[in-house]
């Protein structure tokens, strides 16, 4: 075995190395490297002897550790030049972007784990934290036997190769392969991170790993710039899909950012009733209550008892935003009064409700101001706000998150107010 154990590129990069005699033939620089079945595979070591540029095989290497490289030949000649394409450890791996998912967010590679694995040299990791950082400046080699002390407490962030996918000839970045369970147990804000810091090819292959569920509710957490350049890039059938798995005022906040044609095509392409409740929040002022509401709310009628409420609630869950507060419509849909999910379980099933539900209306109409809605919200502690229109019909809910995204645009989009 020429190497014994594991060693990163920043620990032999500009080591000498030497030939059986013990003469010098140059500085190990680089690390020439090959996709292989499952790892990266060191086709050879990129020396430099002066001026000169030559690569020593790694077929022609004895001994490799992390003081000198011993070739088997006695005489450093007719060793071939570097090639002109090709790929190299230190100049196309380092500082690469890649998405560390333990972490939730991009991170750059610091260094690059080797090892010997039958016979072949091989990639087996990248360094992502701040151990390889103060390797790779030298740090280690400067300190000696104080190192270890130093980064005592410092943790390994090591990302091991099979999980980062396959070495392409031009490399400008690194990505993870990410499954469908391993994005699903990251919140829809730390994908939107991660999606607005890789680049647009990347972006793609990271959204097929994730359902249209997930992607639904993803791309809200987006800034406004990213979200435009995200769906103009889809084809308008998986937009429409995607925007239709959305809430309303979300995918209305997005169409409305669209190019005119870009929305057009995409709301010719969804579900009629989805479309149309798209639709009618786009005719309301971003900023104003209609403009800020949400069309899916869970809502009764007064005579409606409370078993059959809780039956109806397991049936139409999956088709609201919040079931913190039910709301009591008559035939005509206009409110009639309000009612806390709590108070619902306290009741006994054959209760109506109609009998103990809020009947002091408190409401907005579309045409409100979202500041309005915001003091109204905090002068009555309320989680959701009912917007109606002339003749008291229910026409949609300002939830709390609406709010808070509203009243702090830094948090998502809303930057132009």
């Amino acid at each position: 075995m020429k190497l014994d154990g594991e060693i990163f590129l920043s620990e032999i990069r500009q080591k000498r190395v030497m030939d059986k005699r013990g003469h010098s033939l140059g500085t190990l620089m680089d690390l020439s490297v090959r996709a292989g079945e499952s790892f990266p595979l060191v086709e050879g070591f990129l020396v430099a002897r002066g001026k000169e540029r030559f690569l020593l095989p790694w077929e022609e290497v004895e001994v490799l550790n992390r003081e000198l490289l011993l070739c088997r030949s006695n005489e450093g000649n007719g060793y071939p030049p570097p090639p002109t394409e090709g790929i190299y450890a230190f100049r196309d791996l380092m500082d690469k972007q890649i998405v560390d998912i333990n972490g939730a967010k991009v991170v750059r590679v610091n260094d690059v784990k080797v090892k010997e694995m039958k016979g072949e040299l091989t990639i087996i990791a990248v360094d992502v934290g701040f151990r390889g950082l103060l390797r790779r400046m030298g740090v280690k080699r400067r300190l000696g036997r104080y190192w270890k002390g130093l980064v005592s407490s410092i943790p390994y962030r090591l990302i091991g190769w099979q999980y980062i996918q396959p070495l392409e000839p031009s490399i400008n970045h690194l990505v993870l392969k990410l499954s469908k369970e391993q994005t699903v147990h990251l919140h829809p804000s730390e994908l939107a991170e991660i999606l607005t810091q890789i680049p647009a090819e990347n972006q793609d292959a990271l959204l097929d790993s994730m359902d249209i569920d997930k992607i639904a509710d993803t791309i809200p957490e987006m800034d406004d710039k990213n979200q435009v350049a995200l769906v103009e890039r889809m084809t308008t059938e998986k937009a429409a899909d995607i925007l239709e798995a959305m809430s309303p005022d979300d995918a209305a906040d997005i169409l409305g950012d669209l190019s005119d044609k870009k929305a057009e095509e995409i709301i010719e392409e969804m579900e009629e009733e989805d479309a149309q409740e798209v639709k009618d929040l786009l005719q309301h002022e971003e900023d104003s209550a209609g403009g800020l509401m949400t069309t899916e709310y869970f809502a009764v009628t007064p005579f409606t008892t409370v078993a059959e409420t809780f039956s109806q609630l397991r049936t139409e869950l999956e088709d609201v935003e919040t079931i913190n507060d039910i709301y009591v419509i008559d035939e005509g849909e206009r409110l009639m009064g309000s009612l806390t999910l709590r108070e619902l379980f306290l009741r006994n099933g054959e209760d109506k409700v109609a009998q103990f539900m809020h009947r002091r209306l408190i409401f907005l109409t579309p045409e409100s101001d979202g500041m309005e809605a915001a003091r109204m919200m905090a002068k009555f502690n309320l989680l959701s706000l009912p917007v109606v229109d002339k003749e008291k019909r229910l026409l949609g809910i300002i939830t709390v998150d609406d709010i808070l995204e509203f009243l702090l645009p830094s948090v998502k989009k809303r930057k132009r107010f």
